[in-house]
């Protein structure tokens, strides 16, 4: 064999033992909801990572309070949410310039606006966030109720 495709030959093994590790047996998926403080947490992401260290990473994003990842792998995984606050809805979105912020400062100097209550994005150290979930083979559902740092966790019932 030619030292070219002795080459080729080892980059597709090893793409192929790769894409098997990926979606190989033994893989699951996790659906379910995330709250931060009661509420939906509207967009973000969930990780998965293995406690052992061995195995892939697996995420997905967060949408209306709801996820659902496949591919993760079976065993003790610690799950990380995270979330933006995003765009400020009572200003649609988009980008600000300095003259709505001027426009806006003078509305609220004048008594005419309030500022509108921030959307408040998920802190990495939130109660709840970075626990252990034994993930099984085939389907699992989790339920994610997080809390503000320092604050005790929700009650079960």
């Amino acid at each position: 064999m030619r030292p070219r495709t002795v080459w080729h030959c080892a980059l597709v093994t090893a793409l192929l033992a790769a894409l098997a590790g990926c979606s190989g047996p033994g893989g699951a998926t996790v659906s379910g909801s995330v709250t931060y403080g009661g509420v939906p947490v509207e967009e973000g992401s969930i990780q998965f990572t293995p406690k052992d260290g061995k195995g892939a990473v697996t995420g997905g994003p967060i949408v209306g309070g709801k996820f659902r990842v496949a591919n993760v792998g079976v065993g003790p995984m610690a799950v990380f949410v995270s979330s933006n606050a995003g765009p400020d809805p009572a200003t649609g979105g988009g980008p600000v310039t300095t003259e709505d912020l001027a426009n806006a400062a003078k509305e609220r100097k004048a008594g005419k606006k309030k500022d509108a209550p921030a959307k408040v994005a998920v802190p990495p150290d939130a109660v709840g966030n970075n626990v252990t979930f034994d993930v099984k083979a085939g389907a699992n559902t989790l339920a994610i109720d997080l809390t503000a740092p320092g604050a005790k966790p929700p009650a079960k019932n």
